[in-house]
């Protein structure tokens, strides 16, 4: 969907457990730079550890600005996996003239976009739904080649007792990236 990333920067929004799987990809699939948005602390030094080249907190430093002070150009490729009000037209701000943006997150309410800011840099937006037996081979295949790296996404491993437990923690602690039930 992204037209490839081989050579190009990749500014991934949003570091849960979508977005650090998308940096996982982009890495593998060779991105020149790699570069995450997210405002939990956790989040961010995971993206670190999973290979990003940066990580900054868009809550508390405008995107644009802190991919520039990082020492980067605008991104090529934007992914969006968060799916929150403002995040479409932020897609569009932030990328490179002829970027592509590929929208991995779904709003569910309404949101407001400018197609002119987009018109005007000449950019391409594409929403990802659904995934081929195609992609599940290729991510099986990966986390088996590669699983102390993707193991770093685990936050916990729980036992099935512990689940009912889990899943309310999940719903108050977002710092938590990906929890494990081990039988």
């Amino acid at each position: 969907v992204s037209g490839g990333v081989e050579g190009n920067t990749v500014l991934v929004i949003g570091g849960g457990p979508i977005g650090l799987g998308v940096v996982l990809m982009a890495i593998e699939a060779g991105a020149s730079k790699v570069i995450v948005s997210e405002p939990d602390p956790v989040r961010r030094a995971c993206a670190l550890e999973l290979g990003a080249d940066a990580a900054f907190d868009p809550l508390s430093e405008k995107p644009a600005k802190a991919i520039s002070a990082a020492g980067f150009r605008a991104p090529d490729v934007v992914f969006e996996c968060v799916g929150a009000p403002s995040l479409l037209q932020q897609t569009v701000d932030v990328m490179a003239r002829h970027g592509r943006g590929v929208i991995v997150g779904v709003c569910r309410t309404e949101d407001r976009f400018y197609p002119a800011r987009a018109v005007g840099k000449q950019v391409a937006l594409f929403f990802a739904l659904g995934y081929t037996d195609a992609d599940f081979d290729f991510v099986v295949r990966y986390l088996a080649n590669n699983a102390e790296r993707a193991g770093k996404m685990i936050s916990q491993v729980v036992s099935m007792a512990d689940l009912p437990d889990t899943f309310d923690r999940l719903q108050k602690q977002k710092s938590l990236v990906k929890v494990m039930m081990k039988p």
